[in-house]
């Protein structure tokens, strides 16, 4: 029978992945953004296609609650250890994100860019890596992999259509995650050096790492 301790997992999972792709202020100006190509579909889409991870929050709820209706429907969803550890780490990288974003506050767009009063940003989460809003995705998007498709998810034990269909909508937002981080962090300390120059030399020095504190 489907565990009914994984509803509230489900919906805290939904709210927290909801919190890192959310857009947190407009667009900056055309001419304030850098020239960087994204991977597979522009980053603002993308991050509007957070509707998908409340279709499947659901869906999965709804299947447990059927499940304990009907048990003879045979679905098999329910909590194990590599799910809960996802779960945690989604939290982790939800609250990361959220921390970026009161951090750099009308400054933060999913769109790099060099915005017209711009300020480095040396406190909270800035203290300890340079780039920790992508420290969150990164964290999260691994949680993500361990929650929707580790023993017990509804991804992985779906054998409808349908539950497929968003299994694979899924993965290109995961996915792309990681090829975007790369780019970006690259760009983003080649325009902050430029535009802040000694500034941001010093804070470099003073916090050398970019996205995982004693690793890189």
């Amino acid at each position: 029978m489907a565990s009914f301790a994984k509803l509230p997992f489900i919906f805290f999972v939904a709210f927290s992945l909801h919190t890192c792709y959310k857009l947190p202020n407009p667009p900056p100006a055309k001419e304030e953004r850098l020239d960087l190509t994204e991977n597979f579909f522009p980053v603002r889409y993308k991050m509007k296609a957070k509707i998908l991870f409340w279709v499947v929050a659901m869906v999965e709820a709804l299947s447990i609650i059927i499940d304990a209706l009907a048990p003879y429907t045979g679905n098999l969803l329910y909590l194990t250890p590599t799910s809960i550890i996802g779960a945690m780490m989604i939290m982790a990288g939800a609250y990361i994100r959220n921390e970026c974003f009161t951090a750099m506050g009308p400054m933060f767009t999913v769109e790099v860019s060099i915005q017209k009063n711009h300020k480095l940003i040396k406190h909270g989460p800035y203290s300890v890596v340079r780039h920790p809003s992508y420290t969150g995705q990164f964290v999260a998007t691994l949680g993500a992999f361990m929650w929707y498709f580790s023993q017990g998810s509804y991804l992985r034990e779906t054998t409808t259509m349908a539950g497929r269909i968003l299994g694979v909508a899924l993965l290109p937002m995961f996915i792309s995650s990681f090829f975007i981080l790369g780019s970006r962090i690259n760009k983003e300390d080649e325009a902050l050096k430029e535009k802040f120059g000694v500034e941001w030399e010093n804070w470099a020095l003073d916090v050398p790492y970019r996205l995982i504190p004693l690793i890189y």
